[in-house]
């Protein structure tokens, strides 16, 4: 799988920085309905998780990420607030 990248994003929320915007995306095709992506934790469907400046996205039952955003220069991320950097 390729993964998009992002240049320049300006994390760590930034008063005026970049967010991520993943609330409309079903972040488990297991499940019926539209799920909210969760941050952290076990890498299972309906999980997000950051490693090594890549966003991976896991919306299955398989361990692996069903998509990836690549954030060059691996910026600090706040995630959860009102500074938010990705929108779950």
């Amino acid at each position: 799988m390729g993964k998009d990248a992002i240049i320049g994003f300006a994390g760590a929320g930034a008063a005026l920085g970049d967010r991520i915007d993943l609330s409309t995306i079903d972040a488990n095709s297991l499940a019926a309905g539209n799920q909210a992506f969760i941050w952290g934790g076990a890498f299972t469907a309906g999980h997000l998780r950051y490693v090594g400046g890549v966003l991976q996205g896991n919306t299955n039952a398989d361990a692996a990420a069903e998509f990836e955003i690549q954030l060059v220069g691996s910026p600090a991320l706040v995630v959860g607030g009102a500074g938010t950097d990705i929108l779950l």
